[in-house]
C-alpha cells in the first residue's frame, strides 16, 4: 500500500521549500564572488553557518594548504577558523544578514 500526501501552498512545507531556493541564489552568488577574490578554482564547495569547505583541485591545494583543514568525505577540505578566508565567510553572513537554509524535507515515519 502506498501512502502520499499532496504539498499545498499553504503549507510550512512549501514555504520552507521555496524560501531555501531562493537562499541558494543568494548563497551562491556571495560564495561565487569569495571564489572569485581569492581565484579558487574549484567549483565544488560546501558552506554552513559556521564555515565554507572546498573540494580543491591540484592549484587550490597548492595556493591554501595551509589554510585548510585536512581532508574528510570525499576529499572536502574546511579552511580553518584562523584563514582569512573562514573570517571573511563569517563576515559576509553577519553583513548581508545571510542565513544558511538546508533543504526541506518531510519525515515519513511508519
Amino acid at each position: 500500500m502506498e501512502n502520499c500526501f499532496i504539498v499545498t501552498e499553504q503549507s510550512e512545507l512549501h514555504k520552507d521549500y521555496y524560501d531555501y531556493r531562493e537562499n541558494v541564489k543568494i548563497v551562491d552568488n556571495i560564495v561565487k564572488g569569495l571564489m572569485d577574490k581569492y581565484n579558487i578554482n574549484t567549483k565544488y564547495y560546501y558552506v554552513d553557518k559556521f564555515g565554507f569547505a572546498i573540494e580543491p583541485t591540484e592549484k587550490d591545494v597548492e595556493l591554501f594548504d595551509k589554510m585548510l583543514k585536512i581532508p574528510i568525505e570525499n576529499g572536502i577540505r574546511f579552511f580553518k577558523k584562523s584563514s582569512k578566508i573562514h573570517k571573511e565567510w563569517m563576515d559576509l553572513l553577519k553583513t548581508k544578514n545571510i542565513k544558511v537554509l538546508r533543504k526541506a524535507f518531510c519525515w515519513i515515519l511508519f
